[in-house]
């Protein structure tokens, strides 16, 4: 799952804040075979993602898609 927030205060500038969760999992064949794969052999894991983006468009032309 992931959210993400626009602010875009002028024509140019647009700042993009975003957060996620991510949970993967794998067949137990996997951890017995590799037990490295996920710490201490576990089938699972979860982590949360945080992004920032800056971006500074100044263009004389810009097509809206």
């Amino acid at each position: 799952a992931d959210a993400e927030l626009s602010l875009r205060r002028g024509h140019d500038v647009r700042h993009y804040w975003r957060l996620g969760y991510i949970q993967t999992e794998v067949q137990d064949t996997v951890a017995l075979l590799r037990p490295d794969y996920f710490r201490d052999g576990a089938t699972t894991s979860t982590f949360l993602t945080a992004g920032y983006t800056f971006i500074w468009d100044r263009r004389d032309l810009r097509f809206y898609p």
